[in-house]
């Protein structure tokens, strides 16, 4: 589900492929792929209907008829990956309220970034389903809720390494990780260098215009 609502149609190819192989275990057993495939499509429909996602209930009506005919896995597999690439594409504007949960997701995010806060959490705070209020802020933004409080909280972390002579474990501590192993390694994953160069290139660049 979650990799349908992140559009992302390789890894969700990937993963229908592994799933249905170990559920199904042999892979010239159409019967099982069939049925296994006609229960994802269901439950992947009530899920949406229930987020108020859903695309036309026909839709998934015709790929049913069709998974019921497939006669080999890899026609299920096709057909399962043709319907879920139109869901994927297929309602990407955003609900006019929208923009209220998203801004709300961020204030909550901006003002609690020090406690270990959690995506149920933050979803809690405005009032949606994690998953959906997701897809919102995702849609809006261009990233997921962990990553833009993870980069919020690099952007803090940045700060303390310009102002204070603060210790990497003291601010992990002060923006939020519980550890500094989590400091370091989103520090690195959105700068590409680690807390220390970052502090060392400011020391260096002071001393340069001294």
């Amino acid at each position: 589900m979650e990799l349908i609502l992140d559009q992302d149609p390789t890894a969700l190819e990937q993963y229908l492929r592994q799933t249905l192989e170990k559920l199904a275990g042999d892979l010239r057993d159409a019967d099982s792929w069939r049925q296994l495939s006609i229960l994802c499509v269901s439950s992947t429909l009530a899920r949406m209907i229930e987020l108020e996602l859903a695309p036309a209930p026909e839709r998934a009506d015709a790929v049913i008829k069709k998974l019921a005919g497939a006669k080999t896995t890899q026609n299920c597999l096709n057909i399962l990956l043709g319907y879920f690439s139109v869901v994927i594409t297929a309602d990407k504007k955003l609900p006019e309220d929208a923009s209220n949960h998203v801004n709300k997701a961020i204030a909550f995010m901006e003002e609690y970034y020090i406690r270990d806060i959690s995506i149920p959490q933050i979803a809690e705070s405005v009032a949606l389903n994690p998953v959906y209020l997701n897809k919102l802020f995702k849609l809006s933004t261009g990233k997921t809720l962990s990553d833009y409080l993870n980069l919020y909280r690099i952007q803090i972390a940045k700060q303390f390494l310009a102002q204070t002579s603060l210790p990497l474990n003291a601010i992990s501590e002060n923006v939020g990780y519980n550890d500094v192993r989590s400091l370091l390694r989103y520090f690195k994953k959105y700068n590409g260098i680690s807390p220390t160069e970052y502090r060392q290139g400011l020391a260096n660049d002071a001393a340069s215009h001294s």
